[in-house]
């Protein structure tokens, strides 16, 4: 549980200018409320399933329009498989449910509902004796643009990308 009035000085965030400069700025008072649950279960065949939620109601106690930037709901789901020759595999799901983003400012700012979004990610890993791991993945598997869903996100998701390492242990 997640409980916390937060006094001077929080910082909202993605307040945009609409001539596209971004600015930040300063809440006398806030309130952030929450819960946060996970649950791990492992499945068969080596199969384990992972799930986390939180829900946040995060507002502005000054203005009491809620904090932007700040979603609702996220939500990451985990799907791994591990065998006993060494290798392991995992999808991954992370949702970002619908959040506020504050446009204009003054008498000009007003919130705007940003759309909630999906990534995907994949990976696989193959453990090569006692100390080293390889892996190889794709994060953003959908290569999914924040910008084509909405011209007001403050922020961009890295497009699709490989990737493969090799990870060492002492």
């Amino acid at each position: 549980i997640v409980s916390e009035d937060i006094k001077p000085a929080i910082r909202e965030r993605g307040v945009i200018v609409e001539n596209g400069q971004y600015w930040r700025v300063n809440v006398e008072k806030a309130r952030i409320r929450g819960i946060e649950s996970t649950l791990d279960w492992p499945l068969r065949r080596g199969f384990e399933l992972g799930l986390n939620h939180t829900w946040l109601q995060a507002r502005n106690l000054g203005t009491n329009e809620p904090l932007t930037g700040r979603p609702r709901n996220t939500v990451n789901a985990r799907l791994g498989w591990r065998a006993s020759n060494g290798w392991s595999a995992q999808l991954r799901a992370s949702f970002t449910g619908q959040q506020y983003t504050a446009i204009g400012r003054g008498a000009d700012r007003r919130l705007e509902t940003l759309p909630s979004f999906t990534l995907l990610n994949l990976g696989v890993g193959k453990q090569i004796g006692q100390r080293l791991t390889l892996r190889a993945g794709v994060e953003n598997l959908t290569n999914l643009q924040l910008q084509d869903k909405s011209e007001h996100f403050g922020y961009a998701e890295r497009g699709r990308f490989y990737y493969l390492s090799l990870e060492g242990r002492l």
